[in-house]
C-alpha cells in the first residue's frame, strides 16, 4: 500500500500503527482530514 494524499492520517496509522510515530515527529495532526486538506490548511 501506498500512502496518498487523498488518505486521513487516522486511517494510515490505522492500518500501519508504526507510522503515528512519525507523525508526531513532524507534527502532523491524527484527523480525519485528508493530508492533501493538512498541507492546504
Amino acid at each position: 500500500m501506498v500512502i496518498q494524499s487523498n488518505m486521513t492520517s487516522k486511517s494510515i496509522t490505522e492500518v500501519w500503527e508504526d507510522t503515528v510515530q512519525v507523525f508526531q515527529k513532524y507534527n502532523v495532526t491524527i484527523t480525519n482530514k485528508t493530508l492533501k486538506e493538512l498541507v492546504t490548511d
